[in-house]
């Protein structure tokens, strides 16, 4: 980051290197959700997207208030290496293929 932000920006450095950990593992779960939809299940792909969403705020709230930027960080990857697990905790425990 600083080579091309500028010196000012040398603290954000491990909050990217973080951040990079949730966009593998939202490559992951894309193909899950493609799949889903290859298969007409658009609801539950909704489901998941929905459920994924609620989760990520209940953990991004005091991750962020309790280590800042690098916890909302790590909440991010959480949810993104997790989602799929989620939208069975939201729907009472049924999974996708059930």
């Amino acid at each position: 980051m600083p080579w091309y932000l500028g010196p000012g920006y040398d603290d954000v450095v491990p909050t990217t290197q973080i951040i990079g950990l949730a966009l593998v593992a939202s490559g992951g779960i894309a193909v899950l959700m493609l799949d889903l939809n290859s298969q007409r299940r658009y609801s539950q792909t909704a489901a998941a997207m929905m459920c994924g969403a609620i989760v990520h705020i209940i953990i991004l709230v005091p991750m962020a208030m309790a280590f800042g930027a690098i916890g909302a960080a790590w909440a991010l990857v959480l949810v993104s290496s997790s989602s799929p697990q989620s939208s069975s905790f939201c729907d009472g425990g049924t999974q996708a293929g059930d």
